[in-house]
């Protein structure tokens, strides 16, 4: 876990952060602007989560008149849904993507795909700290017999 972001996977933070441009950067950039700054300010804690779901859930049902709100379960299928929009049910089966198990994939991709290149960049820097090594031992030793 990283200063400033206590609760987030490390690499994620590193995928953020390594990957000059594209969607490391691009999806740092999302999250900032459209949560960690308003809602966020860096506590990615469970009960913060919590806090802001309830709070940011408490506001919209403030403000919607209550003919034009559905408090919508998607557990619940197509039919409150159907019902409330004057619409009859499809004849297929209510969608459930996105779901709790499909982000945690995408998560864990995610922080396999930092892990990894944190670790390329390790071996690579190995590499050619070795291989500088050997060239400049290769080269005094050279010199040194002349």
């Amino acid at each position: 876990m990283q200063p400033g972001y206590p609760n987030q996977p490390w690499g994620i933070w590193f995928f953020q952060r390594i990957v000059p441009s594209g969607p490391g950067q691009s999806f740092r950039r999302m999250m900032y602007d459209l949560w960690d700054r308003p809602f966020f300010k860096g506590d990615y804690s469970r009960k913060n989560a919590i806090e802001i779901f309830n709070n940011w859930n408490a506001s919209v049902i403030s403000k919607c008149p209550a003919d034009k709100l559905l408090i919508h379960d998607s557990k619940h299928g197509w039919e409150p849904l159907c019902k409330f929009l004057g619409v009859p049910i499809p004849d297929c089966p209510y969608p459930h993507v996105n779901d709790t198990a499909e982000f945690q994939k995408i998560i864990y991709a995610i922080n396999i795909s930092g892990y990894l290149l944190a670790g390329g960049l390790v071996a690579t820097s190995a590499y050619l700290m070795r291989w500088l090594v050997s060239a400049f031992a290769t080269k005094n030793s050279s010199q040194n017999k002349a």
